[in-house]
């Protein structure tokens, strides 16, 4: 069941199993101020141009090892399931600040993921060392040349993530975030149901769901609530489609 508030921007997330949009369990509703997006957000203006999936990979050497790789193989799986050629998909390993960055100003870029350490305070990033250096919400929110050229979706599958809505629904009309701490297997879980969805052409709403579903399907029903969606109040996230080209099964 979803349960949409007119108005547009809000908090959405998991409640009791079921995925409600607009508010959370105490019923109220985070709106947010951010850039107009079409209902279908993709961003195939230009013929011809493939959309683009950056997955943006860290985890400094001096930090906790995570296992990044199997998110990544799941997402290249389904990919490879649906065959499409004409969806890019690429893979920044070891991202530094300055790589995300210069990825986010992209215009071809429909799809900016992140998978590894946050805090409440930004993404613990790589620097040239390979030792971490955290990049904060406001440094991305205030990259130059955003929201001109800002992604249509931006997914962080990391730790406190949804912290980032404050800063960056300003430049990004929808935010994928986690609310507090995720395990490997859960993040891969989520991003396997999420990204299955996505890459069927299906709106937002419906890949949250399927994400959420994921996570229960295996085994980690302790995390259904930890997914949050925050979206500008001109996104409508049962209608808002990410790719205008959607994978043929």
């Amino acid at each position: 069941m979803v349960t949409i508030v007119p108005g547009g921007g809000a908090h959405i997330g998991s409640v009791g199993g079921h995925f409600v949009v607009g508010g959370n369990a105490t019923g109220d509703v985070h709106h947010r101020n951010g850039p107009p997006a079409p209902e279908d957000a993709g961003i195939g203006e230009e013929r011809g141009r493939p959309e683009r999936i950056v997955y943006a990979v860290s985890d400094p050497s001096d930090t906790a090892r995570l296992g990044v790789m199997r998110e990544i193989r799941a997402v290249e799986r389904l990919l490879d399931r649906r065959g499409v050629p004409d969806i890019e998909f690429d893979v920044l390993h070891a991202c530094t600040a300055q790589d995300l960055l210069a990825n986010l100003t992209r215009k071809h870029t429909t799809i900016v993921s992140f998978s590894g350490h946050a805090t409440r305070e930004g993404l613990v990033m790589e620097d040239e060392a390979g030792h971490h250096r955290t990049l904060t919400y406001g440094e991305l929110a205030e990259t130059p040349g955003v929201p001109e050229t800002a992604p249509a979706l931006v997914m962080l599958n990391a730790c406190y993530s949804v912290a980032a809505a404050k800063s960056l629904l300003s430049a990004v009309p929808a935010i994928v975030g986690m609310k507090w701490t995720v395990g490997d297997a859960a993040a891969c879980a989520f991003a396997e149901g999420f990204y299955d969805e996505i890459l069927a052409g299906n709106a937002l709403h419906a890949a949250m769901n399927q994400g959420i579903a994921q996570l229960s399907l295996c085994g980690h029903k302790t995390e259904v609530q930890n997914p949050q969606l925050e979206v500008a109040p001109t996104v409508a996230p049962a209608h808002y489609r990410i790719l205008r080209r959607p994978a043929q099964c």
